[in-house]
């Protein structure tokens, strides 16, 4: 099974007792059932847009696995503080994942998010390993950030 995998039925399971978890299960099925780090295009991004989801409220769509969303959450507010417009100047970093890409400049912050999760589960075995990364290497001086 692919890490951050979630299937609607799961998630209803893992939310039932909040309305948002509902919330949620209703937009996963609306976007297509199964929803994965790697797997979830960003055509759909635009339905959460305009479902009025919240940027991190989507994430956590997309990461279903409560640990890990602990950890991006973390990493995306070291990074940007979730701000889709953040952009750092001296190393050409981007967007909520800051990352070193100008194509992100011109995304919305939904679109960010499903590139910086594709980005992290392509480059790191877990979000939480590349906190760890992130943390291990923050006393460090970098310019640009670290990715």
């Amino acid at each position: 099974m692919t890490r951050g995998v979630c299937s609607a039925s799961n998630s209803l399971r893992a939310n039932n007792a909040s309305p948002l978890g509902l919330a949620r299960v209703v937009l996963a099925i609306a976007l297509g059932g199964a929803l994965s780090l790697a797997g979830l295009a960003s055509a759909h991004a635009p339905a959460a847009s305009a479902a009025g989801l919240s940027l991190k409220d989507y994430a956590k769509i997309k990461v279903a696995n409560k640990n890990q969303f602990k950890c991006l959450d973390k990493l995306w507010t070291l990074e940007s503080n979730w701000r889709p417009e953040a952009h750092n100047k001296s190393g050409g970093a981007y967007g909520i994942p800051q990352i070193r890409n100008v194509i992100l400049k011109h995304k919305d912050g939904y679109e960010q998010i499903d590139l910086g999760l594709k980005y992290l589960d392509h480059r790191y075995s877990s979000i939480c390993q590349a906190l760890h990364l992130w943390n291990k290497r923050a006393g460090y001086d970098w310019i640009g950030g670290w990715y």
